[in-house]
């Protein structure tokens, strides 16, 4: 019902039910892809059609995001299934910035708190600004014209 009061209204239903049942952390990243659409599409100027910018570089690229994060989702929930010695070997940021602390059997064990640690946020913010920004270079790059 909502939906059709909305779009009885003229306001697109989907983003209304997008942001109704995700979270800010999930929604945040949408919003900076519109914000990174918009950059674009002014660097790059007005597509001649609707097909053309629904095909353009910049959201074949978008859509090779989403659906490698799709497939990276998948690949951790089968890693879950999977011994937890065998996780503990290949956690590499446990390896790596991972600190010794006393066990409750007096052995030490290594601990690594990736919501904790500063580098790792700094590093995931990071990587995040790098693909958004050869992104948005791939959306506003102009198409060359043909030659003849």
């Amino acid at each position: 019902m909502v939906a059709i009061v909305l779009e009885l209204c003229g306001v697109s239903a989907l983003p209304v039910a997008v942001g109704m049942y995700l979270s800010l952390a999930s929604t945040t990243p949408i919003f900076i892809g519109g914000l990174m659409r918009l950059i674009a599409d002014r660097l790059r100027g007005k597509p001649k059609s609707e097909a053309e910018s629904e095909t353009s570089p910049g959201v074949l690229l978008a859509s090779g995001y989403i659906a490698g994060g799709t497939l990276c989702g998948l690949i951790v929930a089968f890693f879950a299934f999977l011994p937890d010695s065998f996780n503990d070997a290949i956690n590499l940021g446990m390896h790596w910035f991972g600190k010794d602390i006393p066990g409750a059997n007096g052995k030490m064990t290594r601990e690594w708190k990736p919501d904790e640690d500063p580098t790792a946020k700094i590093v995931a913010v990071v990587v995040f600004g790098l693909l958004a920004a050869f992104l948005v270079y791939i959306g506003s790059r102009k198409d060359k014209l043909p030659a003849g």
